[in-house]
């Protein structure tokens, strides 16, 4: 049976004057993640309506993948420093993609 690969969608609303600093950790992070054996996708969209809204989008190879992605310093100062500047705690939702079953629309 192979490793089902995990899905990650989480929300962060920063204070305004955090807003710049938290997009650029944002992009350095997510550009330095996309590097990593296990990432699928990685990814930050701001919301155009509210500027201080980051929406993330992770995919990765298995549960291996996203427990290294996790524990790599990087991973661990974004969410320290990210818990500082947030407005309201951040949400997130996860699950496991059975690949077989998925499509992609590629």
């Amino acid at each position: 049976m192979a490793e089902k690969a995990i899905q990650i969608t989480s929300t962060l609303i920063v204070k305004l004057k955090h807003r710049e600093q938290a997009l650029q950790l944002a992009i350095s992070h997510v550009a330095t993640s996309r590097k990593e054996a296990g990432c699928i996708r990685h990814d930050v969209f701001v919301d155009p309506s509210e500027p201080t809204r980051f929406f993330f989008f992770e995919r990765w190879l298995d549960r291996a993948a996203l427990d290294q992605h996790l524990a790599q310093p990087y991973s661990l100062a974004l969410v320290a420093q990210m818990k500082q500047w947030a407005a309201e705690p951040m949400s997130l939702a996860m699950c496991e993609i059975d690949q077989e079953h998925h499509t992609d629309p590629k």
